[in-house]
């Protein structure tokens, strides 16, 4: 009887040990991520030239999906308000609501240029390079942004053209509903 007591008291402690430690592994949680999101845009243009320095706003709705066990989503974005352009998006969520940005249009982040060339017919985005996209999901609110930086041509004074660089700073700021 003894015996029966401690067998079954060791198994009672060895559930309530597999209970509080769980009986396997999860992987890390992720703050809420999937949804659609009223977003804008903020594209902001410096160059040496001074020529068409200033920001451009924008509408676009962007779908995200929930991030699975690795953190890795995708979604998808569409511009609105005038402006033209939609792709698709793919990331990674961190477990403290941090995200980086891997894809951003067609082929890689800020493959978008259709939207960008339609705003900037005088530059070369095949050149740019990026410094990649990265930002944060906090409540109902996603944030990301990044740079690029490519050359665009001016016409200076005597009649020649010159190529200034120039840095695009990108931000997207949206409310999921």
């Amino acid at each position: 009887m003894l015996r029966n007591a401690v067998a079954i008291s060791v198994t009672v402690m060895l559930a309530a040990l597999f209970t509080a430690c769980g009986s396997g592994s999860t992987g890390p949680s992720y703050p809420a991520l999937g949804g659609s999101y009223a977003s804008t845009s903020t594209l902001t243009f410096s160059n040496a030239a001074a020529i068409q320095n200033g920001a451009l706003s924008g509408s676009l709705t962007i779908t995200l999906s929930s991030a699975d066990s690795h953190g890795n989503f995708t979604g998808s974005y569409v511009y609105g308000g005038g402006a033209t352009g939609s792709g698709p998006i793919a990331g990674t969520e961190r477990s403290d609501g941090g995200i980086t940005i891997t894809q951003f249009g067609s082929a890689n982040v800020y493959e978008d240029l259709q939207y960008l060339q339609n705003a900037w017919p005088n530059c070369d985005f095949s050149q740019a390079a990026s410094s990649g996209e990265s930002g944060q999901i906090a409540g109902s609110t996603l944030s990301f942004g990044g740079t690029l930086d490519f050359p665009c041509a001016y016409q200076v004074q005597g009649g020649g053209i010159e190529d200034f660089s120039t840095t695009l700073t990108i931000n997207f700021t949206g409310t999921r509903s």
